[in-house]
Formats: structure tokens, sequence, C-alpha cells
């Protein structure tokens, strides 16, 4: 008996510490739980970083557009004259070893005068690559949005879920206490009190198990924020059900981000073909170069040494022929996929409008089921009070009311998480939103 009143105690005190939370702190809307995401989660500032690597890749591309400097030194000792190169180094130096001791050290400086427009091509690719990872941060803020109205709704439906197990164990403790009186009487037999007991009990352990599930979205939500569960001390408001959006289909073909970042790469895909084309042309640098030489079968030298260099493949095996096939190919191959991702825009709308649709149907049924739920409960209080009904009777319209009220949390649930689906299908994070007036018919 103990066992069963304190689980009720328990049940009320998660209440009350429910409610003052709510008392000492602003509610928390579905927006600025939102905005927190954007601000917090780290996927965000991992999509960050990868733009700032693509611009980092431009300025390596415009770096090849202007002067070139090395430094060179060998120092060495060798049986012969030799010839060795400088790995890794830019302009590359052949520097020259003589017999026995040598010393070499140089400077080279090259610019290129004519590259057949490869440099210029090679930019214009790298500013278009970076340009669409600028759209991948914008498909990851759409995709963080979408992840924190999901897990929200998810939160606020447990907390509605605890609510309504609270609920029925203060209903349940009153048909419990109803019934002990009506036996007290002689009224009702020990079976009655006995089977109000157990759904006592049962309700218990229902809102125990609710409490669970809250704990558990809580986890959730702050994940989907980005932020510590301990950062996350209100609770979140009861808004109005938003509306669904207009424009749905032209809003997602214009601002879907990975559908734009589609675009730009067929875009560095037909720049590519030009830089492989590029090959086609001569390559030619203006050079400088000073030397110091000091080996030991030979007086100290220095020199200067200035020029244009130049060179062409005359006769490659088809390679370069082999390299525009290549480019030209990935340009079909960017132009398909980006085929296939709009069909997949207009699939995903599609079904994330015929879903929205069906949920909030949903909620127009719940809400009748409520209403008639409600009415049969009163009546077989009516009846099991005046002696004229059975406690299976009550229970089971108890029972029909919790399950009523579920539905109807599920189901305004659903229709949020339908509507967070929407927003991704549309490629929109922040949304301005219009909401539904109760008892406003299903469209």
């Amino acid at each position: 008996m103990w066992s069963r009143y304190r689980s009720i105690i328990l049940v009320c005190c998660l209440s009350s510490m429910a409610a003052m939370a709510q008392e000492a702190s602003p509610l928390l809307t579905e927006s600025v739980a939102v905005q927190l995401a954007l601000q917090h989660q780290p996927t965000i500032r991992a999509a960050q970083a990868e733009v700032g690597m693509a611009q980092a890749r431009v300025d390596m591309a415009r770096a090849n557009a202007t002067i070139q400097v090395s430094g060179n030194g060998l120092a060495m000792v060798s049986s012969m004259r030799n010839s060795l190169t400088v790995p890794g180094v830019m302009p590359q130096a052949i520097l020259q070893a003589q017999n026995r001791t040598s010393l070499d050290l140089n400077g080279i400086a090259m610019y290129p005068l004519y590259t057949g427009g490869r440099i210029s091509y090679s930019v214009r690719a790298a500013q278009l690559r970076a340009g669409a990872s600028e759209f991948g941060v914008t498909t990851t803020r759409t995709q963080v949005a979408a992840e924190a109205r999901l897990r929200f709704s998810d939160w606020r439906q447990s907390l509605a879920m605890l609510a309504i197990t609270q609920d029925t164990v203060t209903a349940q403790t009153q048909t419990t206490q109803v019934t002990q009186q009506l036996f007290d009487v002689g009224k009702v037999p020990r079976f009655d009190v006995l089977r109000a007991q157990a759904a006592l009990q049962s309700a218990i352990q229902q809102a125990t198990n609710a409490q669970a599930d809250v704990l558990v979205a809580h986890a959730r939500f702050a994940q989907a924020l980005g932020v510590p569960e301990a950062m996350i001390a209100t609770l979140p408001a009861d808004e109005p059900l938003p509306v669904m959006p207009t424009s749905i289909l032209e809003t997602a073909l214009a601002r879907r981000a990975d559908l734009r970042a589609a675009h730009q790469n067929i875009a560095a895909a037909k720049v590519e073909v030009s830089i492989r084309k590029a090959s086609y042309c001569p390559q030619l640098y203006a050079m400088g170069m000073v030397d110091a030489v000091a080996p030991a079968d030979m007086g100290k030298s220095a020199g200067l040494t200035v020029g244009i260099v130049g060179g062409i493949p005359l006769i490659d095996g088809g390679r370069r022929r082999a390299e525009v096939q290549e480019a030209t190919q990935g340009v079909v191959q960017a132009q398909a996929l980006s085929d296939t991702l709009e069909l997949q825009v207009r699939a995903d709308v599609a079904s994330a409008m015929a879903r929205v649709k069906a949920a909030r149907q949903n909620i127009e049924t719940a809400t009748a089921q409520i209403r008639a739920a409600d009415e049969s409960y009163t009546v077989a209080q009516a009846r099991y009070a005046g002696g004229k009904g059975t406690i299976g009777e009550l229970l089971d319209a108890q029972r029909t009311v919790t399950e009523a009220r579920q539905d109807l949390v599920a189901a305004e649930a659903q229709y949020r998480s339908t509507l967070a689906t929407l927003y991704l299908a549309m490629g929109v994070d922040i949304v301005e939103q219009t909401t539904i007036t109760p008892g406003t018919p299903a469209p």
C-alpha cells in the first residue's frame, strides 16, 4: 500500500517541479529553439570550415598567376660531376655537383606569360567550387533546423504525454477512492476495489515510463541544439499549430541549396573542360636566375641568367585528347546529377505536402474522438455511482479518454514533424509562421 502512494507522491512532485520551472523561466518557442541550434550546432562550424578550405584553394589557384621565387643550395662531396634536382620546391632548380667537393647557391624567379588560359580557368573553377561549398553551409543549416524542430516536437510530445498520465493517475485515484467507499457501504463487491487498484497501479507505471521518455527526449533535443542538457532549463511553450506555407514547390526549386550547388558544379565542370583544352597551348614563362658556384677544382664564380622558357607537348599518345573527353563527360555527369536532384526535390515536396495534409486531418479526427470519449466517461461515472454500471465500463471509459488525449497529442506532434520535413524539402531554415485558428477545418 505504501509503495502505491509513494509512486503517486513521486508523480505529483515531478508535476510540481515542472510547474515551478515554467514559472521561473520564460518558455521556449520552436523559433527560439531553431535559432539556438543554428548558433551552437557544431556541424554548421564544420561546414563553414569546408568553405574556408575551398576559399584557400581559390587562393592557391590565384598564386599560380603571380611571380614564383625559390632559393636553392647544394653542398656535397662527389667523385664525378652530376646534376641534382631540389624536390618539393617551386620553381624547381637543377644544381650542378662538381667532382670532389662543391658549393652551389642560386635563386630562381618565374612568371607566367601565356598558359592558354589554364591558370585563369583554374581560378574560376576553384571559385565555383567554393560557391558550391557555401551552399553546403546552407544545406547544413536547413538540416540542423529540421532536426531541432523534430526533436523539439518530440520533447513537447513527451511532456504532454506525461501530463496526460499524471491526470490519469489523479482520475484513477479518485475512482479507487469512490470504489472503496461504495465497497465499505456494501454497494460493490471486493472485486471492484481490486480492479480499481490494479488500474491505478497501471496508471502510475505509465506515468513513470512517461517521465523516462521525457528525459530521453530532452537529451536528444539538447543534442540537436548542440548544447549540454543543463543549458535547457525552460519548458516548451504551448504554441498554436502553424499552417502549411504557400508556393512550396516554387520556393524549393529556387532555394534548395543542394540544387543550387549542383548548378555550380555544372559550371565548374564546364570550366574544367577549358582547363584541359589549355594543355594544347604553349606554356610560356619569364625566368631569371642568379647562381653562385664554388667547386674545389676551379675558382669561385657567379652569374645571372634571364630569358623566356616555354614548351608544348607534341606527341603524347592521345593523353590530352582523353583528358578533354573525361572532362566533357564530367559535364554530362554533373548535368545528370542536377536533373536527378531536381526530380528528388519535386518528390520530397510532394510527399511532405501529402503527409502534412494527412496529419492535419488526423488532428480533427482526434479532437472529435476526445469530445465523444469525455461524454462517455461522464455517463460511465454517473452510472457507476448510481449502481447501474460496472467497474469494467468505468475503467474502459477512463482508458478511452486517456487514449483519445494521447492520440490528439500524437497527431499534433506528427503535424509539427511533417511540417519540419516540409521545411527541409523546401530548403528553409528560418520561417515566418502563421498559426491555425482552433476549430479551422483541415484543407
